[in-house]
């Protein structure tokens, strides 16, 4: 007699005796995904969302060797209430199902309908070597060669089972079955909603923090935006934009340039009606030359270029400055100083007294390092502020900060001579007394 001993299987898998074999052996376990009701789908990993949206979609397809896709079409139905006034609700639901297997094609319709490449087939029904459909009461189940499982119950259910052997090779709205729900929403060209938590990870690590109640997501695409799936960050749902401004261009979701064209068109046409009201302050060449330099180049393409006109008025370094958003320093001596989020740190002595030494003129700091030239200046720039006066540099090495202590420099006529004048009356040529021929130089 054989002795089995406990199995213990690892996660995807379960304990199961097979025909022939008394002891059980870790088998994969079959998955299945799963459209019921009001569209509520259950990916092959165990996923659980809601898609309202009518048109085709693709619920499942091999996406590595392409042998086999199964396509839905959603509609909608209204549903009556017990109460008349409300006239009911709507409701989605799957009206068919489209498999294609080789050169198999199928389709499953209402009431338990199926047609076969084209012409309609009664179950149970067999094809040798390809498939084989079964009815199980109102139901109909189609098995295909390669293992997999469509139910159909003539409604609105689809339940779809693949073999272990399909792993990591799916897609569609029944997601890539590699035992990770959080990559379920994957779409053809592998933007998945994984790549959002990345994001969220990348912005952790760096000390960011998104706000998801702020942020928005468009889809671009030239198809219909009903029952896309939802992107969501950190687990909440991010709201659909229908339009993005990018670079002063406005993206809408449906790719068409309408909603560019008339938001720089409203723009120019504000900007006319200034032009208009001030028509009788300029003559008509400043109000071409306004046109040209305001109006016309947010018409053309790349409205943040500045037109010719600006351009040969404004320098290039100003508008490398502008386009820096960076403040030039006034000394290459200055501090990074924090922006204060609280009273405390406004009114620290660290704070203010970083400001003030950021404040200071280029023209205190020397050349080079000179700390006694340094102090001289910022003593001279002291005076200055306190007497309101602009100090000469030939009066600067005098000590004493004080108007009365600023010695008057000597005045040498352009002749040596003894002049004197009188004050009162205004000056006259009579008042005046010289011994030589020199002018006189008057002295405030």
């Amino acid at each position: 007699m054989t002795k089995c001993s406990n199995v213990t299987c690892p996660e995807g898998t379960r304990p199961v005796a097979t025909l022939g074999d008394c002891c059980k052996k870790c088998v994969e376990i079959v998955s299945n995904c799963m459209v019921y009701g009001n569209l509520h789908y259950k990916t092959f990993d165990g996923k659980m969302y809601d898609l309202n949206g009518i048109g085709k979609y693709q619920m499942v397809a091999d996406c590595s060797n392409n042998t086999f896709s199964i396509r839905v079409a959603n509609s909608v139905r209204n549903i009556p209430t017990l109460y008349s006034k409300t006239g009911g609700f709507t409701s989605f639901f799957t009206k068919r199902v489209a498999i294609r297997f080789g050169d198999v094609r199928m389709n499953l319709q209402q009431r338990g309908r199926i047609k076969y490449n084209g012409r309609k087939i009664n179950a149970p029904f067999k094809e040798d070597g390809k498939f084989r459909v079964e009815k199980r009461r109102e139901n109909v189940e189609l098995i295909l060669n390669n293992g997999v499982r469509i139910f159909w119950n003539g409604r609105s259910l689809v339940d779809v089972t693949v073999p272990p052997s399909y792993k990591n090779k799916l897609c569609g709205l029944c997601g890539n079955y590699n035992s990770n729900l959080m990559d379920d929403l994957t779409t053809k060209q592998g933007k998945i909603n994984a790549d959002i938590k990345t994001i969220v990870e990348w912005g952790l690590a760096n000390k960011v923090q998104f706000n998801v109640q702020k942020t928005q997501a468009t889809t671009l695409t030239k198809k219909s935006h009903d029952g896309l799936p939802t992107v969501e960050m950190e687990g909440h749902p991010i709201v659909e934009s229908p339009s993005v401004k990018l670079l002063g261009i406005n993206i809408n979701n449906n790719m068409s340039w309408h909603d560019h064209v008339v938001s720089i068109a409203k723009t120019a046409s504000q900007k006319l009606v200034v032009l208009f009201r001030f028509r009788k302050l300029y003559i008509p060449e400043q109000l071409l030359l306004l046109y040209k330099a305001q109006i016309r180049p947010s018409l053309e393409f790349y409205h943040g270029r500045c037109s010719s006109e600006l351009s040969q008025i404004i320098t290039p370094k100003a508008v490398r400055t502008r386009n820096t958003r960076e403040a030039l320093r006034a000394h290459p001596y200055q501090v990074e100083v924090l922006t204060p989020r609280t009273s405390l740190l406004h009114h620290s002595f660290f704070w203010r007294t970083s400001t003030l030494w950021n404040q200071l003129p280029g023209n205190l700091f020397p050349d080079s390092y000179n700390l006694k030239r340094f102090k001289s200046n910022a003593y001279v720039r002291d005076c200055e502020r306190r007497l309101g006066i602009t100090i000469p540099y030939k009066w600067q090495k005098q000590t004493a900060c004080d108007s009365s202590s600023l010695r008057k420099p000597k005045v040498t006529p352009r002749r040596t001579s003894y002049f004197t004048w009188d004050y009162n009356p205004p000056l006259k040529r009579h008042n005046i007394t010289r011994s030589s021929a020199a002018s006189p130089i008057p002295i405030n």
